[in-house]
């Protein structure tokens, strides 16, 4: 029995990584349709800050209800990702909303898209 345990585990966890892989990806997708349809309310600026906020209050509020450790890291750690990375995300979503109001969201997908 405890044989199988370790790899009921492993198959488990290895299946909810690939669930949330693609949830993530299927979220991931719904960018362009999304900031298409926003930006008769807002200007693309404003679309890029709410949805960086949306998506750290999200996680944050999934990490309070099932990973407290994630919340385990040294001040240093926390200014890092949080100014560094945060102001990195901000770059990247304004201008890639920018780039779906002047190109649409085709070509501001292809234009984001690394070649080979």
């Amino acid at each position: 029995m405890t044989a199988t345990t370790p790899q009921t585990s492993g198959r488990t966890s290895r299946l909810t990584g690939y669930l949330l892989a693609l949830a993530a990806g299927a979220t991931w997708g719904t960018t362009g349709p999304l900031s298409t349809g926003l930006y008769g309310l807002m200007p693309a600026t404003s679309i890029g800050f709410w949805r960086v906020l949306l998506g750290t209050v999200c996680l944050a509020l999934w990490g309070l209800a099932f990973r407290r450790e994630l919340f385990r890291v040294d001040r240093g750690g926390w200014l890092l990702v949080g100014l560094g990375g945060g102001c990195l995300v901000a770059l990247f979503e304004v201008a890639y909303q920018y780039a779906i109001a002047g190109a649409g969201v085709a070509g501001a997908a292809r234009c984001s898209t690394p070649r080979p």
